[in-house]
């Protein structure tokens, strides 16, 4: 880009400086320009997805074992920590 602008400086009377100014400006603008038009938009069509996990409740055991007091499953029939029978 300034080397396109510095091809017309001899034809004209105004200084280097300035279109070399003007040449660093137009390079920003667009490198501006392409980043809100390519990059940002690019980010905002990839939009992440939260799956939230569902809280899973711990359920007790509707009993618990008479001689040892631990949480035992509804249908044992005996007891997997003190091996108490339940059936008599």
């Amino acid at each position: 880009m300034s080397l396109y602008i510095l091809q017309y400086y001899p034809s004209s009377g105004d200084s280097i400086f300035d279109y070399f100014c003007v040449a660093i400006i137009i390079v920003f603008f667009i490198g501006l320009l392409i980043y809100i038009l390519i990059i940002r938009q690019g980010a905002a069509g990839k939009k992440t997805v939260r799956v939230q996990q569902p809280v899973q409740q711990k359920q007790e055991p509707d009993r618990r074992c008479p001689n040892c007091g631990r949480a035992i499953p509804f249908d044992a029939n005996i007891c997997p920590y003190c091996k108490r029978d339940f059936e008599k």
